[in-house]
Parts: structure tokens; C-alpha cells; sequence
């Protein structure tokens, strides 16, 4: 499978409710690095009490940008379900266009190490985080078909 065809079977990878609720798509993906960008739409039903994205939303994008650069990386075939998540919140999110980087670290037979970040729309670093994930065999083509 060539970039092309990756990218485009990789952008069809469902985001789940929660992604679809953000806008999420993906915008990259470099299958050298393990690496995709998606961006994100967020808006007030998204905020925390002082009016900037929640935190737990955050987490969530740092989630599915990590699965997505693993889901290519895999060569689109396995799943990355979460074991465990650690984040890093530098710099209140704003409502709006945000980016979030994924990026496939290390990918094992059964467990894969990742790494994620939100950015602004001018590339100001606002968070970062570290996912350990199950490495799970599934054949995306078939299931995308």
C-alpha cells in the first residue's frame, strides 16, 4: 500500500462519538516517523469553569491522534486500544481549530508505546502526553470495506 492509499484508508478510521463530536479528521499522516496530525473543532460544550477546553477533553484528542499514528504505523493492521495515559496540560487550551500530533514510538507485538501533543493552529505547543496501549491484530481493510 502506497501514502496515498494509507492516508486515504487511514482518514476512514471511525473517530468514535466523542471525535465525530469534535470534528475530528485527520489532516497527515507520515508513515516514515509514525505520525499523524488531526485537527480538532472545539466550542463551548467543550470548556472547564474558566472558559478554556476541559481537560478532559484534551485527553481525548491526545487518545485518538495517538491510536490513529499507531493505526498507520501498524500498516493498518491492528487496534490500539488505551492500557494507560499520562498528560501534561502547559498552556490553557482556547475554543476553536485545535491540532493534535500523534505519534507511534515504539509498536510491539503486544504492547505499543506512544506519544501526542495539541497545538494551536499557529503551532504553539498546549499540551502533551504519553499513552501505553494494547496491541490488538485487525485487519482494516476488511473493515472498512
Amino acid at each position: 500500500m502506497n501514502a496515498a492509499e494509507t492516508f486515504a484508508l487511514l482518514a476512514r478510521v471511525p473517530l468514535g462519538p466523542v471525535g465525530d463530536a469534535l470534528g475530528g479528521r485527520l489532516l497527515e499522516f507520515d508513515a516514515a516517523s509514525g505520525t499523524a496530525v488531526l485537527e480538532f473543532q472545539t466550542g463551548a460544550l467543550h470548556t472547564n469553569l474558566w472558559g478554556s477546553v476541559h481537560g478532559g477533553i484534551i485527553t481525548a484528542m491526545l487518545d485518538l491522534c495517538t491510536a490513529v499514528a499507531a493505526i498507520g504505523a501498524s500498516g493498518m493492521t491492528q487496534s490500539f486500544p488505551t492500557i494507560e495515559m499520562a498528560q501534561r496540560f502547559l498552556k490553557p487550551v482556547p475554543v476553536g481549530r485545535v491540532l493534535a500530533r500523534g505519534r507511534a514510538v515504539q509498536l510491539g507485538r503486544t504492547v505499543a508505546y506512544l506519544e501526542g501533543a495539541i497545538l494551536s493552529p499557529a503551532s504553539e505547543l498546549l499540551a502533551t502526553g504519553t499513552v501505553t496501549s494494547r496491541a490488538l491484530a485487525r485487519d482494516w481493510l476488511k473493515a472498512l470495506a
